[in-house]
């Protein structure tokens, strides 16, 4: 049985990915294991098990990468951001371009992280591409899709993998995250959940963000201020974004917010 390296973009699935490899995996670390691989911030071994970052793993070792609409995880990275980024004497209005601008850095730097993934794939490393929008209605493919990824022998029965959609679940994620007192700073290293980890509002429903803030996703299209970078890394992730969204109604406040960069 492989163990993985979990990768993936902000807001793209990567901590329910975590659970899922999580629920499979041994339970504890072997004895002897290394992860093998180079990456940002690696201080000897995590906390969290098995070994989750949105940053890239370099080396040999098989990896999960989860991505999603760069649009949609930034606009869901600037709501999780901006609701307690550290700044406990200030209000949450005065957070927003600072999250805003966190955001928009964390989401852009996964253009070389998807690219070296990609390079990885051809050159004969284990890589699964994870794409959010192909699983969000389909539980069982996902973790059917992981297991056979992990050379889960025997494989899954339909009883266990009813197991883990049951556990995974958003409703019951969303009741984890719940406990929780902050995103930025907390963090269930059961579950990986954090405070407000899931949009009660939209469910993560993918498109779900793009509907809510059509004047952004206008803006991204026109490639406005700096904007660009996002709209190429749509392209580079084979994403097309919706042209028009004419007969929308929407927050002009919360929009005119968002459009400040």
């Amino acid at each position: 049985m492989k163990v993985p390296l979990c990768c993936g973009m902000e807001r793209s699935g990567s901590s329910l990915t975590w659970q899922i490899v999580k629920s499979i995996a041994p339970r504890s670390r072997p004895l002897g294991w290394e992860p093998n691989c180079d990456v940002q911030g690696w201080e000897g071994h995590p906390f969290d098990w098995p070994v989750k970052r949105h940053h890239y793993f370099g080396g040999d070792r098989p990896v999960i990468y989860t991505y999603r609409n760069p649009v949609e995880a930034f606009l869901s990275c600037r709501r999780v951001f901006g609701s307690d980024a550290g700044w406990s004497k200030v209000s949450e209005a005065e957070n927003q371009p600072e999250a805003d601008e966190i955001a928009l850095k964390k989401i852009l730097a996964h253009r070389d992280i998807y690219k070296s993934y990609l390079q990885d794939l051809e050159d004969g490393r284990a890589v699964l591409f994870l794409k959010y929008e192909e699983y969000y209605d389909d539980p069982v493919a996902r973790i059917r899709k992981i297991s056979d990824f992990l050379e889960m022998d025997p494989p899954l029965s339909d009883y266990e993998i009813s197991i883990l959609c049951d556990y995974t679940k958003i409703d019951k994620n969303i009741e984890r995250a719940s406990r929780m007192k902050s995103f930025n700073d907390e963090r269930d290293p059961n579950t990986g959940m954090q405070a407000g980890h899931v949009d009660k509002s939209t469910r993560g429903m993918p498109g779900a963000l793009m509907t809510k803030h059509p004047a952004f996703v206008h803006a991204v299209n026109n490639e406005n201020n700096n904007l660009k970078p996002l709209k190429e890394l749509c392209d580079v992730m084979g994403y097309e974004l919706p042209q028009t969204y004419e007969k929308l109604q929407f927050n002009t406040n919360n929009e005119i917010k968002i459009l400040q960069f």
